[in-house]
């Protein structure tokens, strides 16, 4: 005589014998991370900000980002502290840019493509002056330039 006892009892043995003999496959595991290895920013990439000013100066003139040469115009420097800051970066490799002020004086920097160079020059002039001032590179250079003068 069965009884529900016997049934339950059944049944589990039914199901043991089930999974002992036909084991499952394990789940598929996750599969492996794929990692690519990441290359740095070039300088096409990078996003070029202005020259920070300096505390207690003003900017005189400014130009950029742009790309190659340029004329910021005519500037009138006061006797005393200036600066004439410029960020560049090159699209690949090392360039050269160059900032000059007629009668003041010549800047030559270079940029790189594997990061934006931030380059500051302080100009401690005896007397006023006024010039041009020029920037002169290839148009695989992105820069931005200012003239700081004091407050």
């Amino acid at each position: 005589m069965r009884t529900p006892r016997h049934a339950a009892l059944l049944a589990a043995a039914v199901m043991l014998a089930a999974c002992e003999g036909n084991p499952s496959p394990p789940p598929p595991s996750p599969p492996a991370p794929t990692t690519q290895p990441s290359s740095p920013l070039v300088g096409k990439d990078l996003d070029l900000p202005p020259p920070d000013v300096q505390p207690g100066y003003r900017v005189l003139v400014s130009k950029g980002p742009v790309r190659g040469p340029a004329s910021l115009g005519d500037v009138r420097l006061n006797k005393g502290i200036t600066w004439v800051n410029v960020n560049c970066v090159a699209d690949s490799g090392t360039r050269t840019i160059t900032l000059d002020i007629e009668t003041v004086g010549t800047f030559t920097l270079e940029c790189t493509d594997r990061g934006i160079g931030n380059n500051v020059n302080q100009l401690d002039l005896a007397e006023g002056r006024s010039g041009r001032f020029r920037v002169t590179t290839t148009q695989d250079v992105r820069w931005a330039a200012d003239i700081q003068v004091p407050e």
